[in-house]
C-alpha cells in the first residue's frame, strides 16, 4: 500500500504540478497584457482630460461673441452714417 502512495506522489510532482504551473502561466500572461492596456488607457485618458481644461471658457467666449455682434452692428451703422 505504501508503494502506491509513493507512486501517487511521484505522479503528482512529475505531471500534475508542472501542468498547473503551465496553465497558470497561460492564464496570467493575458492578465498582465490587459493590465498594461488598462494602464495605457488610463494614461491617455488623463492626457485627453488635460486638453479639455478650457471647455468651461467656451461659455464665456459665446457671451463675448454675442456682445461683439451688437457692437459690430453699432460700428457698422456709425461707419455707414459717415459714408
Amino acid at each position: 500500500m505504501l508503494v502506491f502512495w509513493w507512486i501517487a506522489n511521484v505522479v503528482l510532482f512529475v505531471a500534475v504540478i508542472p501542468l498547473v504551473i503551465f496553465v497558470a502561466g497561460r492564464v496570467l500572461r493575458p492578465i498582465r497584457e490587459i493590465e498594461a492596456y488598462a494602464a495605457d488607457v488610463l494614461d491617455n485618458g488623463v492626457a485627453v482630460t488635460g486638453n479639455l481644461d478650457g471647455v468651461p471658457e467656451l461659455a464665456r467666449s459665446a457671451e463675448l461673441v454675442g456682445s461683439i455682434k451688437a457692437q459690430a452692428a453699432a460700428y457698422a451703422a456709425t461707419v455707414s452714417d459717415l459714408l
